[in-house]
């Protein structure tokens, strides 16, 4: 093999470790929580019950290497949010830090089939379990959206 070829390989291999290094060190709750107007979410997350069992993009990507690239994605948007300090509330709202469903139940398998869940099984959870994950959990259920009389 030639010196050039060695050369070359070196530095795919090297770009390929520091661009897994990067994308690992991007998904960290300190890294998230490090711009202003995330710290609050990082606070409110340490004191949650999923404080000890979910990361950041645990929840906020879809399951999947896809739903993690896509969520990377949208990182890059609130990078540029974050640099050109463009931060409005419209831009904010903007970003997709959704929270899908499957995305939970990779945790919460057993909830799929339980009377309450399967009959609201064509929701979403964050419309019932609103601020779950930051603090807020379970007893933030506003079942009284869809049933006023409850």
């Amino acid at each position: 093999m030639s010196k050039k070829s060695i050369i070359i390989i070196a530095i795919v291999i090297l770009l390929i470790v520091v661009n897994v290094a990067a994308l690992k060190f991007t998904s960290t709750p300190s890294f998230c929580g490090s711009c202003h107007y995330m710290a609050e979410s990082k606070e409110s997350w340490e004191v949650s019950e999923h404080y000890k069992e979910a990361k950041c993009l645990d929840c906020h990507s879809d399951p999947g290497m896809i739903g993690y690239l896509m969520a990377k994605m949208n990182g890059i948007k609130e990078l540029y949010v974050h640099l050109t300090e463009d931060v409005t509330r419209e831009r904010i709202e903007a970003m997709d830090v959704h929270v899908n469903k499957e995305s939970c139940i990779q945790c919460h398998q057993s909830v799929k089939d339980d009377g309450t869940h399967k009959l609201h099984e064509s929701m979403e959870c964050g419309q019932c379990h609103i601020g779950i994950g930051h603090g807020a959990e379970v007893d933030t259920i506003t079942c009284n959206t869809c049933h006023p009389n409850m």
